[in-house]
């Protein structure tokens, strides 16, 4: 060969030598350290593994995080419809390849391309147009996949990416649109049908040529039953299956935790959480018949957080009740600091019952009293001239709260609500002074109902144990920690082995177990809403120690409950901090707090019973 006035000298064999070096070379370093980069959809799960909520990923397209396992049932739909000869070929199915032509010549148009399921994967990897160059550079990049992956995840990598029609990309995705389903609870008829679309999602849209989309999910049916995978019956039961229709709105069960995860740095992951979602979708039910009440008084917020005691999982996490911008639907109220009311009060009683200070039937002052140009007074401006202790804690009476808060210590008291994991009330004695236990300082629904469940478990596990656990007093677990092998999907998991990480002693630095069932004993006979004071005779009434608090100005309403098996948080009000005559822990929050224990099947007797036997 010349070139110029230089010659140039080929061997044939070293020629052949190069080219081969060249192709092994090109063969080995063919294929990108991840296939598919594209972003992905946030996805909630519950721990069941359905589907709570998913935020579109950021191209706009409906692409789940991968699966780790796709369903038998799509693979053999899949492979019955677009590569028979999967399990045996190496990439390329020169069989394949050959049925294809015929049809070709036959149809005297292209009708079948011989792709192999490899191969498509190695066409929508690299995205390139249908040209015989890059159906030749799929092929090898489908060989070179082969080395690469097994089989299974050669399915799993191409039911994550197939386009399934519109914006919607996976099998997940799709399930969900298409059927509102998880994808392994699909019939043979619906996966029949998922099957046909990557073929042509844009030709064979569920919306649009019903018949030829009929005569594919039939003939992918056919084959099945043909390939011994489903029976006769099975086969006549499928074709009577209606086809898909206009997509699904997907759930949106607990939008304001999706938005958290978002924040903290999961977005394009799928996330499991301990949320259960018969649980989450029914009291958010409830919560929405309570709101269309409360609306009437102009009041358009309200948040719930349940908590298993005896797991320490959020299994409800509603963020708020609204469903217009105007109300400020957007803002997490479970995490949002608002103004505490009464509900520190049985912190204080728990502490200083613990201390010695007081017992339940101790007689303490409730008259008019002044503190530093400081009047407290009680919310029925009445005064009582001596009341119990318990009583005056069941009663929410100010007076006495205030009185026992100065005998306490204010500096003292802000420690112990730090230690119990209050957060929010970060300013110094001075800054709140007295009115501290009677909502001068701040706390949030999450806080608030984790403190009442540190109380619970304490009591939980000292009975079982007759000892103390450290992690009696750990946040509930919303989130699995465990991260998963699969691809960009990560999935936290917070069971951890609570055995071997608890740290058992026979004292406590927060709260002992006679100072919080002393407290709990109290807070059993709080007055329930819109029932006379006798309601404990009643044996259909079911024991729950709660409490709650009216912030000043009528602008938050509280009310948590406790039993050994739940730990039920509930605020009302307005997001913008407007008050309404009707923001009142009692009447507003209260309804809703004893709606949803209803709703709760305990697990065991559901009382408070004496230490060691309860």
């Amino acid at each position: 060969m010349k070139i110029g006035k230089y010659h140039f000298y080929f061997a044939p064999r070293k020629l052949t030598a190069f080219a081969f070096f060249a192709f092994v070379v090109y063969f080995l370093g063919c294929l990108p350290s991840t296939l598919f980069d594209q972003p992905t959809s946030t996805i909630l799960l519950s721990k069941d593994g359905r589907l709570m909520n998913a935020r579109i990923a950021t191209d706009g397209q409906w692409r789940f995080p991968p699966m780790n396992n796709t369903p038998e049932k799509f693979n053999a739909a899949i492979i019955a419809f677009e590569d028979h000869d999967f399990y045996t070929h190496a990439g390329v199915s020169f069989l394949a390849i050959g049925r294809a032509a015929l049809s070709n010549m036959k149809a005297g148009k292209v009708v079948s391309g011989g792709s192999t399921i490899t191969m498509q994967i190695a066409r929508m990897a690299r995205n390139g147009n249908r040209t015989f160059y890059n159906k030749f550079i799929e092929a090898i990049w489908a060989l070179r996949m082969e080395f690469r992956y097994s089989k299974k995840e050669l399915l799993n990598i191409y039911a994550a990416n197939a386009p399934f029609g519109g914006n919607v990309v996976g099998l997940e995705a799709a399930a969900w649109r298409y059927y509102g389903l998880p994808p392994h609870d699909l019939s043979w008829s619906q996966v029949a049908t998922l099957a046909v679309l990557p073929n042509a999602p844009s030709l064979v849209h569920p919306g649009k040529n019903r018949k030829r989309l009929l005569e594919k999910r039939n003939k992918v049916l056919k084959t099945l039953l043909e390939h011994g995978e489903i029976d006769e019956i099975t086969y006549e039961l499928s074709l009577e299956e209606p086809l898909i229709g206009a997509p699904k709105r997907l759930p949106s069960l607990a939008p304001h935790l999706l938005d958290h995860a978002i924040l903290n740095g999961q977005k394009g992951q799928r996330i499991t959480t301990h949320l259960d979602d018969r649980k989450q979708k029914r009291l958010s039910e409830v919560l929405e018949r309570h709101q269309y009440h409360l609306n009437q008084n102009y009041i358009h917020n309200a948040a719930l957080l349940v908590i298993d005691a005896k797991t320490n999982e959020v299994v409800t996490y509603i963020g708020n009740s609204a469903t217009e911008n105007e109300h400020q639907k957007f803002v997490d109220i479970v995490r949002a600091p608002r103004s505490s009311g009464s509900v520190l009060k049985p912190f204080l009683y728990a502490a200083m019952t613990q201390e010695g200070m007081i017992h339940n039937r101790q007689l303490i002052p409730d008259v008019p009293m002044y503190f530093d140009h400081f009047s407290p007074k009680n919310y029925d401006e009445k005064n009582q001239g001596a009341v119990r202790a318990g009583e005056a804690l069941a009663q929410s009476l100010n007076v006495p709260a205030v009185y026992l808060l100065k005998q306490y210590g204010i500096d003292k008291f802000l420690h112990k609500l730090r230690s119990i994991g209050q957060t929010h009330v970060s300013k110094s004695a001075q800054h709140y002074g007295l009115s501290l236990i009677l909502g001068g300082g701040e706390s949030s629904l999450w806080e608030i109902t984790n403190a009442y469940a540190g109380m619970t478990k304490t009591l939980n596990f000292y009975n079982e144990e007759n000892m103390y656990s450290a992690g009696s007093w750990d946040k509930a677990e919303v989130f699995f920690e465990k991260k998963l092998q699969s691809g960009t999907s990560t999935t936290l998991s917070l069971h951890r082995d609570r055995e071997s990480e608890r740290e058992r002693t026979r004292t406590t630095s927060k709260f002992d177990a006679a100072s919080i069932y002393e407290t709990f004993q109290a807070l059993l006979s709080v007055n329930r809403p819109y029932m006379d004071a006798s309601w404990e005779q009643y044996a259909s009434s079911s024991k729950i120690a709660w409490k709650t608090g009216t912030s000043y100005g009528n602008r938050d309403a509280w009310a948590v409950g406790c039993t050994p098996d739940y730990v039920v948080g509930v605020w009302v009000g307005n997001a913008t901090g407007e008050g309404r005559p009707g923001i009142i822990g009692t009447t507003a929050a209260g309804p809703i707090l004893f709606d949803v224990f209803s709703h709760l099947t305990q697990k065991g007797l559901g009382l408070f019973l004496p230490m060691m036997n309860w």
